[in-house]
């Protein structure tokens, strides 16, 4: 038998836990001294050990109990639970991080978050993600599908993506300018060069994102990252003044 601040040293956990696994029901000590001290048989040891173990695994303690006054052998429900859970709460995290990775990108761009731009983070944020797929295998066609997964996400860490962000930038800076102007070309000039690069030069397909962009809706379900219609109005002059000093270039 092996007194409590023993075993306390030996597993590193502290009396006053095992006294509450005491309190609980979850481990009895087989026996006392004349004192009143708690002493632990091998068998508690055991049974400590797969307590151990079990909360490693993410169990909460009533989970623990359950598992341990039961058999074994019973454990393989409880693990395939477990597991479940684990993978759900893994997608979830992925998910906030991707979405934390995008609020970082919109204070890159906008240092604040403006009322019209929250609302749309909301809405993107409150939408399911199944909806977007659906949106993708109707709108789009097999081939299409492969090209638009080289569209970058906001969330990303890669060049590309810091590239797109940049360009996003200079987008937003263009508010309140002439869509004629140098500086308003040479951005329509960016978005089309990364664009078919991207794209690998179908300009249907491009043409095809640009009617979705527009389309607060559709830009919604593709999650494609928030612009204000003024900013959307603004590119849609900008490329037709483009196209029409380019003869060459069809949108």
């Amino acid at each position: 038998m092996i007194p409590i601040q023993a075993l306390a040293r030996k597993t590193r956990i502290t009396v006053r836990t095992l006294r509450y696994y005491d309190s609980i029901g979850l481990l009895r000590p087989s026996g006392k001294t004349s004192g009143g001290h708690r002493l632990y048989a091998e068998e508690d040891v055991v049974r400590l050990y797969k307590i151990m173990l079990l909360k490693s695994l993410g169990f909460g303690l009533n989970k623990v109990k359950t598992m341990l006054d039961g058999q074994d052998s019973g454990w393989e429900p409880f693990f395939r639970q477990q597991l479940h859970a684990i993978r759900e709460q893994r997608i979830h995290l992925e998910t906030m991080e991707r979405k934390m990775k995008e609020i970082e990108t919109i204070f890159k761009l906008e240092g604040e978050l403006k009322p019209g731009l929250l609302y749309e983070l909301i809405v993107l944020s409150q939408q399911n993600p199944s909806l977007q797929h659906q949106f993708v295998e109707h709108t789009f066609s097999p081939d299409e599908r492969t090209k638009i997964k080289n569209i970058p996400s906001f969330s990303g860490c890669d060049e590309e993506s810091e590239q797109w962000i940049g360009l996003y930038a200079d987008i937003r800076n263009l508010a309140g300018k002439d869509p004629a102007s140098e500086e308003a070309q040479r951005v329509v000039e960016r978005i089309i060069s990364m664009t078919t690069t991207m794209l690998g030069g179908d300009e249907r397909l491009m043409q095809k994102l640009w009617e979705i962009r527009k389309s607060p809706e559709q830009s919604r379900q593709m999650r494609l990252f928030p612009l204000e219609p003024e900013t959307i109005d603004l590119l849609d002059r900008a490329f037709a003044i483009y196209e029409a000093n380019r003869p060459s270039y069809r949108k």
